[in-house]
């Protein structure tokens, strides 16, 4: 039974439908360490490369492009792999990283379209206040 629909259907692979459970208590377990067990942003832990001027999104991007060369160097030669971590682990990993970073792109372009309503509706204030001159 998926715990998630209820239902015993699954469209696809039990495997891969295996994985995402995976990945789903991953991404609570890694949030609790990185971030707090009572932080209500998860992601806080990536929003720290904004102190540098990097948004949360690239910060994020970056780290998950260690993941990527770490199994590339994995699986070029296995005796790489010195700190407990396996390929199949950083894999999940890197899965998880790129949904963080789907995120908070997201949520980087939300801030941004609010940034130019707010702008906007700005410039219209402006604009009954100082008429430009023709």
């Amino acid at each position: 039974m998926d715990e998630h629909t209820g239902t015993n259907d699954y469209a696809g692979s039990k495997e891969f439908h295996a994985l995402l459970d995976t990945l789903r208590q991953t991404h609570m377990d890694k949030s609790a360490g990185y971030a707090g067990v009572n932080n209500p942003d998860p992601f806080a832990n990536f929003r720290v490369s904004e102190r540098f001027g990097i948004p949360a999104f690239l910060g994020a991007l970056i780290r998950k492009m260690d993941k990527v060369e770490r199994i590339v160097n994995i699986l070029q030669n296995p005796s790489n792999e010195r700190v407990g971590e396996s390929c199949a682990d950083t894999l999940i990993d890197d899965s998880s990283y790129a949904l963080i970073v789907r995120v908070l792109l997201q949520e980087n372009l939300k801030r941004n379209i609010r940034f130019m309503q707010l702008l906007y509706e700005l410039n219209k204030q402006l604009d009954k206040e100082f008429p430009r001159e023709t």
